[in-house]
């Protein structure tokens, strides 16, 4: 099974990516970035994630699976990081800009899945 993985580089960027070896991945990612990469966090089996991530946080695409790093992605990891917060089911109309990207990412996981079925 697949895990979601976080890579954060020295020049403010987040690679969100899916493999079942994260930490050969990372050496991978280490070898051939001219910049210090590390690891930032591992969603376990939960791979099948990746493309709700990137479409999500699309406006911050800086090439493939590497986007600028903001406050809204950070606060995004930080609640899936938090499976109660995660599945939450109401979410405030004043809630802060991390809130809101983080209730387009489900609404986005939810009509995958209303698709899938």
């Amino acid at each position: 099974m697949d895990d979601l993985y976080f890579f954060r580089s020295d020049n403010g960027r987040v690679k969100i990516g899916r493999s079942v070896n994260v930490k050969a991945r990372l050496n991978a990612v280490r070898c051939s970035s001219p910049v210090g990469v590390m690891l930032w966090a591992v969603l376990e089996g939960h791979g099948w994630e990746e493309c709700a991530w990137h479409a999500v946080f699309r406006d911050h695409r800086i090439n493939g699976e590497w986007f600028k790093w903001n406050a809204a992605i950070s606060r995004a990891v930080r609640l899936a990081q938090n499976r109660k917060e995660w599945w939450r089911p109401n979410i405030a109309a004043d809630d802060t800009e991390g809130d809101v990207t983080f209730r387009r990412m489900l609404e986005y996981m939810r009509s995958a899945d209303a698709q899938a079925a």
